[in-house]
């Protein structure tokens, strides 16, 4: 989540947010993570980390999830930034809801939100599925403010499908994995190679750069052992020797 406000307002407003959720997850008989659910603040230092942020959310159900791209994620701001479109697809005030669709979507009795907040009744999932109702991010996201930080839809595009040294760095600075698709991570790769070693191509490196290029690989972008012989065509054995799969450990215990 990226946050505007004095820091004892964003812990209160986490707080709740873990509140909500653990009791949600409870009714639902769903393991909570506790210890995975704290609150850890990161200052954004410059309008750059700010736009990498920015990207970084919006890419995050997209990298998740192979059917979703950054603007089919529902739970996102994505879908709205430099969508003029977005804004003419039909919702319903929060006023407007019944009760009992009110207390569905909040889960909760006490179903309160702003009146003038906008609703999908219905969305559509992957497989066929639907799920509704649900919040519309534009309710409660600062959209005009966070496309001004941008010089303009193209620089937003541009480091949206790009920019992935940065999101590497910003998920290093969270303490995330850094996942990026087959294509993203060759095009990751031949932009060191054009940096470092004046290359187009990563094939085209000496022996010692390419196992430079597997460490950071394997180091800055989570990469696969399949992903580096495939890219950097190496052998599975050499491969293998720099990062051996991690063995199951055996624990016998007793009562």
């Amino acid at each position: 989540m990226i946050l505007a406000g004095s820091e004892a307002n964003v812990l209160a407003f986490f707080s709740l947010f873990r509140e909500r959720l653990q009791r949600y997850l409870a009714r639902k008989k769903r393991y909570w993570p506790a210890e995975r659910f704290e609150a850890s603040l990161f200052r954004i230092p410059d309008l750059r980390a700010l736009r990498s942020e920015i990207i970084y959310v919006n890419r995050n159900g997209y990298v998740v999830s192979p059917e979703c791209t950054p603007f089919s994620y529902w739970w996102s701001a994505g879908a709205y930034f430099f969508n003029p479109m977005a804004g003419l697809i039909s919702t319903r005030a929060f006023a407007e809801l019944t009760l009992r669709e009110r207390r569905e979507m909040c889960h909760c009795r006490e179903a309160a939100l702003p009146e003038h907040y906008r609703i999908w009744l219905c969305l559509p999932l992957p497989e066929n599925k639907t799920v509704g109702p649900v919040l519309s991010a534009s309710s409660f996201c600062a959209l005009s403010e966070a496309e001004s930080f941008f010089r303009d839809a193209h620089q937003y595009f541009r480091l949206l499908g790009r920019d992935h040294e940065a999101q590497a760095e910003v998920a290093r600075r969270l303490g995330d994995k850094v996942f990026l698709t087959d294509d993203e991570l060759f095009g990751a790769v031949c932009a060191i190679c054009a940096k470092e070693y004046d290359v187009s191509n990563p094939v085209l490196v000496s022996a010692d750069q390419k196992l430079n290029l597997a460490r950071k690989m394997h180091f800055d972008y989570n990469a696969s052992n399949k992903q580096i012989q495939r890219m950097l065509r190496l052998s599975p054995a050499i491969v293998e020797d720099l990062f051996p799969n991690a063995k199951p450990i055996l624990k016998h215990t007793r009562k």
